[in-house]
């Protein structure tokens, strides 16, 4: 049974797929389950309740296939000098500033943040790397609780180097293992 009907202004229904004006789309239990005509839409599901956007643009949910949102702690950051390269950048800046500084607190709130900016974009689903060597087991559990609380989809992983010594690579590797069964149940 449809749950509600979202009468649009026009809808795109991919990036492939030419403007529909006046489409818009019936919802059954939080999932888009048809497009169509605003009125045949309305014809087809009398009883369903209506949100109505015909002033709007409906488009399909964007994916972020890669971000970083830790990263939003360093806008604004000041900087002693302009950087000499990449490398230099992440050994002087990065590593010692951001990365071998984040805790749980910092996680969740960047996380939060950057999760907001997205929402706002249209995002929908997110691919997030999370870049913290010397944060303890279960890290990926804050993003993981956030992600849901905000209704984003995602994958998340924590980053595996041994910029700290095989040990902590080792860590990271069942971090992401373990939340991968977390994830899995």
């Amino acid at each position: 049974m449809v749950d509600q009907l979202v009468l649009g202004g026009a809808l795109l229904p991919s990036a492939c797929s030419s403007l529909r004006t006046g489409w818009g789309v019936a919802i059954q239990r939080g999932v888009v389950c048809e497009i169509g005509l605003n009125e045949q839409l309305e014809s087809r599901y009398p009883e369903a309740a209506r949100l109505d956007a015909r002033d709007l643009l409906i488009l399909p949910g964007f994916v972020d296939s890669h971000v970083h949102t830790y990263g939003v702690l360093a806008h604004g950051m000041p900087m002693r000098a302009a950087p000499t390269g990449f490398e230099a950048f992440l050994k002087d800046v990065w590593w010692p500033q951001v990365e071998d500084r984040l805790d749980r607190q910092m996680v969740l709130a960047s996380f939060r943040l950057s999760c907001a900016r997205l929402i706002c974009s249209g995002v929908t689903s997110v691919c997030d790397v999370l870049e913290a060597p010397l944060i303890p087991e279960g890290i990926l559990d804050v993003p993981g609780r956030a992600l849901a609380d905000l209704g984003l989809r995602g994958a998340l992983s924590l980053e595996v180097s041994e910029r700290h010594g095989p040990s902590l690579a080792q860590r990271a590797l069942r971090e992401n293992v373990r939340f991968a069964r977390v994830c899995r149940a």
